[in-house]
């Protein structure tokens, strides 16, 4: 082969830089091409992400909105819980109030009774002695059913405390000593009243005693009779049965 000829030459080269220039658009276009698929692949994890997000949030609302009502629903339940204790208390102690006036109503109807049965004939029946220590008896009864209604109602106190918060605990401590107070003030002008009943009808034997033992004696009663009698008056008007024992003693003396 010959020299090849400056035509030749150039041709080459412009071939050469045809071919570059060809190669470098090629890069171009691939690096293009590369930057494109890049762009699209972030704008479709972004987007991706976005519908992922826009899914999830409505799954949270959900979320949120089913604890919710757990919640509330627990709290009605709780609530229900505690009206449903407070109703059977309250039924338990009119239940107790209602047994203990029925036996107070029954006491007070056989005592008198008694008393009738002694005025008309008071050689029957009990003595005033008898008839005094059963009086002391129901006192004490009636003390003790007080002092076990405010036992009962200590022991609910401190179940509550248990459940409840100090807040709810202090309230319900209020609750229950505003319901129970009228009772207990019941209770107590009950007592002085059934006292006061029982003291008049002491009295009334007293006198109808002194009067049958005269009309059996057939005589006139003296002057220190008619003082005790008076003094007897004096003293039953004010509720002092003690002086009533001292009486009884000093007659039989």
């Amino acid at each position: 082969m010959g020299l090849a000829t400056p035509k030749e030459i150039k041709g080459a080269i412009s071939l050469q830089q045809q071919q570059q220039q060809q190669q470098q658009q090629q890069q171009q276009q691939q690096g293009q091409q590369q930057q494109q698929q890049r762009e699209q692949q972030h704008q479709q994890q972004r987007q991706q992400q976005q519908q992922q997000q826009e899914q999830q949030e409505p799954q949270q609302k959900q979320h949120e909105q089913q604890q919710r009502q757990q919640q509330q629903q627990e709290q009605l339940q709780q609530q229900q819980h505690q009206e449903n204790q407070q109703q059977q208390e309250q039924q338990q102690q009119q239940q107790q109030q209602q047994q203990q006036q029925q036996q107070q109503q029954q006491q007070q109807q056989q005592q008198q009774q008694r008393w009738r049965r002694q005025t008309l004939n008071p050689n029957e029946g009990e003595s005033i002695q008898q008839q005094q220590e059963k009086q002391q008896q129901q006192q004490q009864q009636q003390e003790q059913q007080q002092q076990q209604q405010k036992k009962k109602l200590k022991t609910r106190a401190a179940e509550k405390a248990q459940q409840q918060s100090l807040a709810d605990f202090s309230s319900s401590i209020a609750a229950l000593l505003d319901e129970e107070t009228p009772n207990i003030k019941d209770i107590e002008e009950k007592k002085e009243r059934d006292e006061n009943n029982k003291e008049e009808a002491l009295r009334k034997q007293l006198l109808a005693e002194k009067k049958r033992q005269r009309n059996s004696a057939h005589i006139k009663p003296s002057q220190m009779d008619i003082e005790r009698e008076n003094l007897l008056k004096k003293l039953a008007t004010k509720g002092t049965v003690r002086f009533l024992n001292v009486l009884m003693n000093a007659r039989r003396e």
